[in-house]
């Protein structure tokens, strides 16, 4: 059993909290940040027996396009607070970088990272501060180095991933660093990260929501969840779909549509799907973690537990630790906007209880 393994098997994502939070609370100090997280939730967290949170954090609570180099402690306190609580309820913290200078997994014309050097090099001077700041915090906390990669490939991903790595070991050869794949974390561009061979601290990271038709089933932000308007079930055979595309034939190229034609999902097609997360621990040796999946909330609950307790096996199976998306809201909730449980079945689960 790999060293993070044991410390980050089982956690959970605190996403829309200093991250993909509303443009009306753009100011530290602003109640959204005082009190979407609190260490009351921390504690919650630790007690059904998880073992770490992650942190996703967009730069601009810390850092302001118009004053780039200078960072503000009003808003770095959440990260400190957070590691006070989760120290303290003992449980570890992964530190992910969700929104990066000239980079959202949103995309947008703003996305300019990986053409931009002056950017590219604020994104490495963020993580050797953050190195710096927290350098006698190496086991509580562990640094995630940037949120679903989408580039045309791998290679500039690649050169910058090297990069950093670099900077931080220049400070701090002991720290874990975690290492995601191209095309949003998809399991399929795991083979396409440079491994870093002689550094056993690296981790490496992929996502999974798989299939969009059933984890996203009425997002909005998914044009054909959104437009199907279908609930579905799990495990199931998604019916309707060769209807849909005559009505909708711009989804013909979509294979997140196409490839569930009369498509039996169940844990048969996951383990499919997760193939080529067990082909990269079987030809690296190297460990895997994922950092974010899961299903939406309004799917029904007993099918959201299958799904994930089919999920929780294959990954124990091969000790691919994990962070569900999501604790509190965003859509994906564990609990609801007063911090109320919404399954404990399913927290329980997720902890390894059940």
């Amino acid at each position: 059993m790999n060293q993070f393994y044991k410390l980050y098997k089982r956690g959970i994502n605190l996403g829309g909290w200093i991250s993909q939070y509303s443009e009306s609370a753009e100011k530290a100090g602003d109640p959204h940040f005082e009190n979407f997280i609190k260490e009351s939730d921390i504690a919650q967290i630790a007690s059904f027996g998880l073992d770490h949170v992650r942190l996703p954090v967009d730069y601009m609570i810390f850092e302001q396009d118009d004053n780039p180099g200078v960072y503000d402690e009003a808003g770095l306190v959440y990260i400190d607070r957070c590691l006070e609580w989760c120290k303290k309820n003992k449980i570890n913290l992964l530190l992910e970088m969700h929104h990066a200078p000239g980079y959202s997994f949103a995309g947008g014309s703003g996305n300019r990272l990986f053409d931009d050097p002056k950017q590219q090099q604020r994104f490495i001077d963020q993580w050797t501060f953050f190195t710096k700041r927290y350098i006698d915090e190496r086991d509580n906390m562990a640094f995630e180095l940037l949120n679903e990669v989408y580039d045309k490939d791998s290679t500039r991903w690649n050169a910058l991933a090297a990069r950093t790595v670099a900077a931080i070991r220049e400070i701090d050869k002991e720290r874990f660093i975690m290492i995601g794949g191209n095309m949003y974390g998809n399991p399929s561009c795991l083979k396409e990260i440079n491994i870093i061979p002689d550094d056993d601290r690296i981790i490496y990271a992929f996502h999974y929501y798989d299939p969009l038709l059933f984890t996203h089933q009425f997002a909005n932000w998914i044009s054909f969840c959104h437009i199907m308007q279908k609930a579905e079930a799990y495990p199931t055979t998604i019916t309707g779909i060769s209807e849909f595309l005559k009505i909708h034939p711009e989804f013909e190229s979509d294979p997140n549509v196409t490839n569930y034609i009369d498509k039996r999902i169940d844990y048969d097609h996951m383990r499919e799907l997760l193939q080529p997360c067990i082909d990269f621990i079987k030809q690296t040796g190297k460990p895997l973690h994922c950092s974010e999946f899961g299903v939406i909330e309004v799917a029904d609950i007993e099918s959201r537990i299958r799904w994930h307790k089919d999920f929780y096996s294959i990954l124990d199976e091969f000790e691919i630790g994990y962070s569900v998306w999501n604790y509190k809201l965003m859509n994906f909730s564990f609990v609801d906007e007063n911090s109320e449980v919404v399954s404990k079945e399913l927290f329980e689960l997720t902890a390894g209880k059940k």
